[in-house]
């Protein structure tokens, strides 16, 4: 027989993966602990938040937020009342990009697609100040024609 803080612990856990969902329609969850335990298509992942537990999760398509250079972790998760999990090759917050999709500004793009460039930058400290008038010299505003 389970104590009370057994099932306060399991009580608190299954709560923290139903709110995660709550405002999500039509999602079937499906806890993990190993890549394996996930459909194709699919990993297991885990949020940041306190007590959170891996579910499956689709791979990121164009557009979805992703983490820049994740890496699968193998992590012991504690629980309350002594409750610990192993857990192999969950993605932290975030599933990686699906095939021919990269990682690239925190957003899953085809890896073909390039990051502009950054443009000019300008340092404040090569302005010429002698330049402005003097109203604009006492209110310390500069305007800059690019």
């Amino acid at each position: 027989m389970r104590s009370s803080m057994e099932r306060l612990s399991l009580l608190l856990i299954s709560l923290s993966v139903f709110l995660e969902f709550a405002a999500c329609e039509d999602v079937e969850v499906r806890s993990c602990r190993k890549p394996s335990d996930c459909d194709p298509g699919y990993c297991c992942r885990i949020g940041m938040e306190r007590f959170s537990q891996p579910f499956c999760q689709k791979f990121g398509t164009v557009g979805d937020t992703c983490r820049m250079g994740a890496e699968p972790e193998d992590k012991i998760l504690w629980f309350p009342g002594g409750l610990t999990f192993d857990v192999f090759g969950v993605y932290r917050q975030f599933c990686p990009c699906e095939g021919g999709l990269a990682c690239k500004e925190a957003m899953c793009q085809p890896e073909s697609a390039k990051i502009a460039a950054p443009t000019k930058k300008y340092n404040i400290d090569d302005f010429d100040y002698e330049s402005l008038d003097n109203r604009a010299k006492s209110d310390n505003f500069a305007e800059f024609d690019i």
